[in-house]
């Protein structure tokens, strides 16, 4: 299945979690998700989607995503982890965590 994402605006929100005790800071865009596989009509769908802190200042406009798992109170749910621009600009990527050798 293919993606395109249209980030209409990103919202910060921080607080501190009840449950935890700590500090939390999330980035959620509110964008129109395109899905579409071979030979089907696209899917179009409006409301948010979280993203990982290195995507926090990402501008408007149009990109292709890459998702990542992450679990949240048990429930499995899937964040922004990187974007590709469309129109062939560069977009800010999480850094790649070291791995133990």
């Amino acid at each position: 299945m293919n993606f395109k994402l249209t980030i209409l605006a990103v919202n910060t929100r921080s607080g501190r979690s009840i449950k935890t005790g700590r500090d939390y800071t999330m980035h959620e865009a509110q964008c129109v998700i395109t899905a579409q596989r071979d030979g089907e009509d696209p899917r179009i769908s409006v409301g948010t989607v979280m993203l990982a802190d290195a995507l926090k200042d990402t501008p408007q406009g149009d990109y292709l995503p890459e998702f990542s798992p992450r679990v949240r109170d048990g429930r499995i749910d899937f964040e922004v982890s990187g974007l590709k621009g469309l129109n062939g600009r560069p977009v800010a990527q999480p850094a790649k965590q070291a791995q133990a050798a």
